[in-house]
């Protein structure tokens, strides 16, 4: 009977597999990730019910297409780059951001597929949120135990702010008002403002140095979208990055 049972979750999840990488094809091929369960089926050479009783719905075949990407992510974080709980932390969003612009051409469609629609208010988005909030929360508490972030510091809110303030940077991405560089910047920008902000005396020189030059690779063009006297273009919402405690710190 456990044989059976074994077989036939090997089978199912061969099958999963077999969708997934025809989705994948589909989206590389057409640019676009609206694609239908009949295309989808098809492509897999599966039976159009196939899709609908492994998956469900086409919000849960795009959101297991994210899965694979948090597993890569979460094996090559088992090999220590630094031992820093904070270098981790930037490492995240560093390697998350290299992921997208190295794969552009699936993950874009993709996310804007996702964002704004019906299909990222679901049960399925959660399970992926909850996976990336788990990854960054893994570092946040090796740093809290560094002493390296304040006692004070909540773990769960500041993956939260972490996962939200990427987010709102790699939607400038999808929108092409960030180009490669400009994202990966702007992403270790982004978390290195925020850790200053809960870090303690001994984590803020190192924190600060990495801070200041990231700032002077930061692209001109951000600083012209708040210029409404010379430019019309409104950019992508900056908001979120949390504050230092001491901003005269910051100055290049």
């Amino acid at each position: 009977m456990f044989q059976v049972v074994g077989l036939r979750e090997k089978q199912k999840a061969l099958r999963q597999s077999r969708i997934l990488d025809a989705a994948r094809r589909l989206i590389r091929r057409t640019g676009e990730a609206g694609l239908s369960m009949r295309a989808l089926a098809q492509e897999a050479e599966v039976s159009l019910t196939t899709p609908y009783s492994l998956f469900g719905s086409k919000s849960a075949v795009l959101h297991a297409l994210l899965i694979a990407p948090m597993d890569d992510l979460e094996r090559a974080l088992e090999t220590p780059t630094s031992a820093d709980p904070l270098d981790r932390i930037f490492e995240v969003g560093e390697r998350t951001a290299t992921a997208c612009v190295e794969d552009a051409s699936f993950y874009r469609p993709l996310f804007l597929a996702l964002l704004g629609t019906q299909a990222s208010s679901d049960g399925h988005r959660l399970v992926v949120i909850g996976r990336y909030l788990a990854i960054w929360r893994r570092f946040i508490e090796d740093a809290k135990r560094a002493r390296l972030l304040s006692a004070e510091t909540n773990v769960d809110f500041l993956a939260y702010h972490l996962l939200t303030s990427f987010t709102g940077i790699q939607n400038a991405w999808l929108m092409h008002e960030l180009d490669a560089d400009e994202f990966r910047d702007l992403a270790v920008y982004s978390i290195g403002v925020t850790l200053l902000g809960v870090a303690t005396e001994a984590a803020r020189p190192k924190l600060l140095k990495r801070f200041r030059r990231v700032q002077r690779a930061l692209p001109p063009k951000i600083s012209g979208w708040f210029d409404s006297g010379k430019h019309h273009h409104r950019g992508p919402s900056l908001n979120g990055y949390g504050r230092a405690e001491r901003p005269e710190e910051l100055r290049a």
